[in-house]
């Protein structure tokens, strides 16, 4: 029984030994990814790059036999040279544009601006002295409808209910004044009502001027019904229950116009630091972010092979299962990444000409925007340059360079996007075009704007998981029959 009891305990001590080993790994695990996860964006994007660059790095390696570290070297400053110092000018120029246009926004030039399109859309809202009565029957018609619940001492102190009834009676003829409804004869500022308004505007007179009952409750129930008449009322006034919503968002008066300005300024100022603060913070983290995707390109091309076999071998998979993973995820991965930049790419530039081409300003925002927009399916590159083409039309009212940049843009920077992405995949995807899409839009909202890229990395991953598992069940049935 001796031998036995010894058995168990050296199991028992492994089992133990194994826990501990476990707790150790997850927690020194926890503390590592705390470490590194500053740097977790820059590493992202020198393994992208370097699964991008990794056929020229194979062409390189051709040529120059034995000489990894130098092919690697060579591959790095071709990434440098042609993608990074690139998006560093074109993000920088991009930048100083945006702090610029910010700068230079003035609220009454908006608003005239504004003013234009709200003509143009026929979005002008009712006359200011109709807007000005509306507001203090609103106003007047909510203490009436608080009062009964109020204390004596608060309503003590507002006018009485016999002079809060007056003041909407007084406001109420200015507004069939000037909108001539009821009794009042059409003229040039309202010429014809609707019917629609005339009868919203019955209903309210109706439920103003029916006597209201004492009691509390009741009250204050029949006031609340006023004040729905009265919305109605105004949501006729204002086109309709579907017209209303954005008259009332397109309305940009001074209040507005200021609290949008305050927060462009407010999020540009970072952008727009002096000299000390941006050498001793912003730069400082730009130019580590920048060395060290550069090395990690560097090392991931130098060294990715042997990175690759060390996690094969600690990985618990048969060795073909993870030769599988690696050969088809990159090719996947390779193939979704690189169509997705370069017809994005494609589209900016081809969109940037455009912009240039009929004269509008930020060129290089507009560009770099398009470009960030384009990696986004369905949406895509199409609001930059629709919102573009919008701007050329109502507020710049520029309809030939408008149209222009329209057909432009629809026939030449949409099309390239269609031949640039089935060219680059040459059907090495299988992914259907619903699971892309749900796996772009699901990896930003997740991981913010490199989950554009990560996303379909999974989605590609998960994809070459299950045929490994459909060939693995293929094999146990055959074995079984």
């Amino acid at each position: 029984m001796a031998p036995v009891a010894q058995g168990e305990t050296t199991k028992l001590a492994r089992s133990i030994s194994l826990g501990v080993l476990l707790v150790l790994v997850v927690v020194i695990g926890i503390l590592s990814f705390e470490v590194m996860a500053t740097f977790i964006l820059p590493l992202f994007l020198a393994v992208m790059l370097a699964v991008l660059f990794q056929p020229i790095q194979v062409a390189l390696a051709r040529k120059l036999k034995n000489r990894p570290r130098l092919v690697a070297g060579l591959t790095t400053t071709l990434v440098l040279l042609s993608v990074l110092l690139p998006s560093l000018m074109i993000g920088g120029l991009a930048v100083s544009e945006a702090v610029s246009l910010v700068d230079s926004l003035d609220r009454d030039d908006l608003a005239r601006k504004f003013g234009t399109l709200r003509n143009r859309l026929s979005l002008g809202p009712p006359p200011a002295p109709v807007m000005t009565a509306l507001e203090r029957i609103r106003t007047n018609v909510g203490q009436l409808e608080d009062r009964p619940y109020m204390e004596p001492d608060a309503a003590a102190k507002l006018p009485t209910i016999e002079e809060l009834q007056s003041q909407i009676e007084a406001d109420s003829r200015v507004v069939e004044e000037k909108l001539h409804l009821g009794n009042v004869p059409a003229g040039a500022d309202f010429p014809t009502p609707p019917a629609q308004l005339t009868a919203a505007w019955s209903k309210w007179l109706t439920a103003l001027r029916t006597p209201k009952p004492p009691q509390a409750d009741a009250n204050h129930a029949a006031w609340q019904s006023v004040r729905t008449q009265l919305e109605q009322f105004q949501t006729e006034l204002l086109g309709g229950p579907l017209v209303a919503p954005i008259k009332r968002f397109v309305r940009l008066d001074n209040e507005q116009l200021d609290g949008i300005l305050a927060k462009a300024r407010s999020a540009a100022a970072p952008l727009a630091i002096d000299t000390t603060q941006f050498v001793g913070g912003l730069l400082w983290q730009l130019t580590v972010g920048f060395v060290i995707v550069l090395l990690g390109v560097y090392y991931f091309l130098a060294d990715g092979s042997s990175m690759l076999q060390s996690l094969v071998e600690l990985t618990p998979l048969d060795p073909k299962h993870s030769e599988t993973i690696l050969t088809d995820f990159g090719n996947l991965t390779r193939a979704i990444v690189l169509s997705m930049v370069l017809a994005a790419l494609a589209q900016g530039l081809l969109a940037g000409a455009g912009y240039l081409f009929v004269g509008l300003g930020s060129v290089f925002l507009l560009t770099l925007m398009t470009i960030l927009f384009a990696m986004v399916p369905l949406v895509g590159a199409t609001l930059v340059w629709g919102g573009a083409c919008l701007w050329l039309f109502f507020i710049e009212q520029r309809t030939g360079a408008a149209i222009g940049l329209a057909v432009y843009c629809a026939v030449v920077v949409s099309v390239a996007d269609n031949l640039i992405k089935p060219l680059v995949l040459q059907e090495r995807s299988n992914l259907h075009p619903l699971p892309a899409l749900l796996s772009v839009l699901g990896g930003a909202q997740a991981l913010g704007p490199i989950g554009v890229f990560v996303g379909p990395m999974v989605l590609a991953l998960l994809h070459t998981l299950l045929v490994m598992l459909r060939g693995e069940m293929k094999t146990w049935e055959q074995k079984r029959t």
